[in-house]
């Protein structure tokens, strides 16, 4: 296992022989192009020395075709051409055999010119040392030129070289940069894909351990805390599970206290009047043997009264809690408004104040069961009568949402205080929410009206919501149902 600091280091030392190649091949080359501009400086200026002598040979033979008798001239030209030719041993190393033979032929017939006593004589000799300077600088002429054809291959090759070292070297450290990358994001991609898991609570799926030994730590430190975090959720969820229970458990405690102390407080005003009741009927038995049968009518009629009304409560408990098998309708719900509001315009208190229907939406179908939608409207009507005093106006409207249709029953009455707002829809709350329908009528709510009407707008997947500026500014309760075609909650 390989650790990262040893990857980049060896990327590094990569990096750094490819930059020490690309240099030794790159002073190589230009030593080599040193060495061939050197030889050729030292071709062209041995071959400058003997264009030089050269012009000095031709004019010395100029001199003596113009005045045969100026051999003094002749001579003088002579041993200057003579002195450029006297080149010191290893003046041009790259000169072959040839060369130093031609130059030797060239010298001897120069010195045999200088030292002839006649005229004819210095002509010979001139004309013999023209032969081996002509063919010398033709011999070195044609070196110079194949020396250039050398140095020209040579920088091709070097070209070459280079490139193709260049070329090995930037793939190489491609390669060497393509390995380091996925050594170093692949561990990391592992890594991002493990703490994704982890953050959506899957901590069963360990990540991989990587051949890079940095990495392979951190992966197992990573996969030692999911674990931990796996046993601290799991202790974590099953103590929520525990107190999730308990909650549950204390709540059903609590509601069924709430609700046994509702149903006895409820429960007990009619049994009170059936016991008083009974026993003055067994004082009077007592007392009598004969009681007058319109009294004794009288009697079991309170008695009846109140059991129907114990009747009545519990069959609204059941209401409250059963869920009906009855299959969905879809209506209108403007339409199912207007016939309740027709039905219910026969009773004294609508008489008394003005129900007014305001805007109906067109798009109003729900689906639900008309009767159960009929009693919640019906219940908020009747407690809207009982929230206003005669004279007060009540309106009813439908509007329509894109997902839901809802049922606005507006009042201006007593209205309520936020503390009602928060208890209005509880079992049993019988908080004075209006004043009687009637004049002298008393209020006998069992406080299950509201509730019963929530629970049945829940279990639709829609709401019923209370909302009231204040007391003596009204109130407006609002009944909502999913549109028909709509996935209810």
């Amino acid at each position: 296992m390989i650790s990262l600091r040893w990857k980049l280091a060896g990327q590094l030392a990569t990096l750094f022989t490819g930059a020490a190649l690309l240099g030794a091949a790159a002073i190589y080359g230009l030593n080599g192009l040193h060495q061939s501009f050197t030889v050729a400086l030292d071709g062209y200026q041995l071959l400058r020395k003997l264009y030089d002598a050269g012009s000095h040979v031709k004019i010395s033979r100029v001199l003596l075709k113009g005045n045969p008798a100026d051999t003094a001239g002749a001579r003088l030209e002579l041993r200057t051409a003579c002195a450029l030719l006297d080149l010191p041993a290893g003046d041009d190393p790259s000169a072959d055999d040839a060369e130093h033979e031609l130059l030797k032929k060239t010298r001897a017939a120069l010195d045999d010119a200088i030292a002839a006593q006649s005229v004819d004589a210095l002509d010979a000799a001139v004309s013999r040392a023209l032969t081996p300077l002509i063919d010398l600088v033709a011999h070195i002429r044609q070196r110079i030129q194949d020396q250039q054809k050398q140095a020209d291959l040579q920088r091709q090759r070097a070209i070459w070289q280079m490139s193709a070292l260049f070329a090995g070297v930037a793939g190489l450290l491609l390669v060497v940069g393509v390995v380091q990358y996925r050594s170093v994001m692949t561990p990391l991609r592992r890594l991002q894909r493990g703490v994704q898991r982890v953050a959506a609570g899957e901590f069963q799926q360990p990540v991989p351990t990587s051949r890079t030994s940095e990495f392979a730590e951190l992966a197992q430190h990573f996969n030692r805390m999911a674990g931990e975090l796996a046993d601290l959720y799991r202790d974590l969820r099953q103590k929520v599970d525990e107190k999730s229970k308990q909650l549950v458990r204390n709540e059903r405690l609590a509601n069924v206290g709430l609700l046994a102390a509702g149903v006895a407080h409820e429960i007990n005003n009619p049994l009170n009047i059936i016991t008083a009741n009974a026993e003055l009927s067994i004082q009077a038995l007592k007392k009598s043997a004969a009681i007058p049968a319109d009294e004794m009518a009288n009697t079991l009629k309170v008695i009846c009264d109140e059991a129907y009304r114990c009747t009545g409560i519990v069959q609204k408990l059941l209401t409250l809690a059963r869920t009906p098998l009855e299959p969905l309708a879809t209506f209108s719900l403007g339409d199912l408004v207007r016939r309740a509001v027709a039905e219910a315009a026969t009773l004294p208190a609508c008489a008394e104040r003005a129900v007014k229907l305001g805007a109906m939406a067109s798009a109003d179908l729900v689906s639900a069961r008309p009767d159960e939608i009929k009693q919640v409207f019906l219940n908020l009507l009747y407690n809207a009568l009982e929230a206003t005093t005669p004279g007060g106006t009540i309106e009813i409207s439908v509007t329509a949402e894109p997902a839901t249709v809802q049922l606005l029953v507006r009042d201006n009455g007593q209205g309520m205080n936020a503390p009602m707002l928060e208890q209005l829809f509880q079992p049993f709350f019988t908080d004075a929410h209006g004043k009687a329908a009637t004049a002298g009528e008393t209020r006998r709510g069992t406080g299950l009206g509201l509730a019963i009407s929530h629970a049945i707008a829940r279990r639709y997947g829609g709401d019923l919501r209370a909302a009231s500026p204040g007391p003596d500014l009204g109130a407006t309760m609002t009944l909502i149902l999913p549109a028909a075609g709509e996935k209810s909650a």
